[in-house]
């Protein structure tokens, strides 16, 4: 056996692939590539420089900012400060099933789940952010994360078809459950979020430019309900495991490979409010953390799936660090921002687990993600209690 996986690997690499047309989106991207945020940058900094085109993205005025006209508004200083409203949801493969719950929970709280100006997700919170911005009437679909099992996510492919393949596992499942929840309605609601100037934000990696990129699924509604799925899946496409996806000729994967969290562009956007309206903008940043946080407790098992998805983990959890990280020194570095967190802290997975078998951490298994969307489902129901500080954010970051 230990001969044949070495021949297998090299025969994988040595097949030359076709790469697939994809779908023609014009409407999808923003112009160019977000800022690519560094973990060794001197102190871990953001970058200060924000193409234009990905402020024009986002800086719509909220709209309490809108209906007041400018010179009424700089002929009385005194008028309320206006609040933009943000959520980010994280990375994190099966647990994601966390933050599907804590969407589903926040809902049924008192006062409701707010309504957010803009949503952004990366990888697992890409599938997630759209219903998080078309609201709750459509937190159904989040329900697909309770008991998700990897083959409601992806398929094996048979030797024959490896040899041409451009990933270990194929995504149809993914692919039709994209298809089922992008329905008519919940397009239409994006649609009409994002013509009133909110906006809806998914980050993938250009595989040709190695770029960080980010699609607007606000502005992509304009092409179909199948290039927002192919942004989703892009995002979602971990590297070697699930194929990537071809949008406007270029190739896209996981967008957790370059960052989890842009702020830089929403600050933009809020002093720009704020100048042209003459009144206070405060942003109310929250960031759902869809990672372990949890190092994994038992070797690694000695199968090619098992060593490329631990390979897998410990990238995701890396960057995933950092974005905290990034995260929370933005935010506490600018006047006027507020950042509270969830992440799936203390949860009990005992249940799912046999005799001395360590924290599971990269598979779909059914159970694990059937108390993780519990467990979330409990967190935000209880909300606007529980959420963690930025300091609690920070000392996460730092166990990881």
């Amino acid at each position: 056996m230990r001969r044949i996986v070495p021949l297998l690997l090299l025969a994988l690499s040595a097949c030359a692939l076709d790469r697939p047309e994809g779908l023609s989106c014009p409407s999808l991207p923003v112009d160019a590539p977000a800022p690519v945020l560094s973990s060794q940058s001197e102190g871990g900094d953001v970058l200060e420089a924000t193409t234009n085109s990905m402020i024009a993205a986002i800086e719509a005025e909220a709209p309490a900012a809108r209906a007041i006209p400018t010179p009424q508004v700089r002929r009385a200083p005194a008028a309320p400060p206006i609040t933009l409203r943000i959520v980010t949801l994280s990375a994190g493969g099966q647990y994601g099933a966390f933050g599907a719950g804590v969407l589903r929970g926040w809902s049924e709280a008192p006062g409701g789940r707010p309504t957010f100006d803009v949503v952004t997700g990366v990888s697992a919170g890409a599938i997630l952010a759209p219903i998080a911005f078309a609201g709750p009437e459509f937190d159904g679909a989040l329900d697909f994360y309770r008991g998700l099992d990897a083959d409601r996510v992806s398929r094996g492919r048979f030797l024959p078809a490896l040899l041409r393949a451009p990933s270990l596992r194929d995504a149809s499942p993914l692919r039709a459950f994209l298809a089922r929840a992008l329905s008519p309605a919940l397009v239409s609601a994006i649609a009409a979020r994002h013509a009133q100037g909110d906006r809806l934000l998914v980050a993938a990696t250009n595989l040709d430019t190695t770029a960080g990129e980010v699609f607007d699924l606000g502005a992509g509604t304009a092409d179909g309900a199948p290039c927002l799925a192919a942004a989703m899946q892009a995002s979602a496409a971990i590297p070697g495991v699930l194929p990537p996806v071809a949008i406007d000729g270029a190739l896209y994967a996981d967008g957790g490979l370059r960052e989890q969290v842009f702020f830089q562009a929403i600050d933009t956007a809020r002093a720009r409010i704020a100048r042209e309206t003459g009144r206070e903008v405060r942003v109310e940043a929250f960031l759902v953390v869809n990672g372990a946080l949890v190092p994994p407790q038992a070797p690694v098992e000695d199968r090619l799936l098992s060593y490329i998805g631990r390979a897998v983990e410990t990238l995701a959890d890396e960057v995933l660090r950092d974005s905290i990280l990034d995260a929370v020194r933005f935010a506490e570095g600018r006047p006027g921002w507020t950042l509270r967190g969830l992440a799936a802290q203390d949860v009990d997975l005992s249940p799912c687990l046999a005799p001395g078998e360590g924290t599971p951490t990269g598979t779909f298994d059914p159970c694990v993600t059937r108390v993780l969307f519990d467990h979330g489902r409990g967190i935000g129901r209880g909300l606007p209690n529980g959420f963690l500080s930025a300091a609690d954010l920070r000392r996460l970051a730092a166990e990881l």
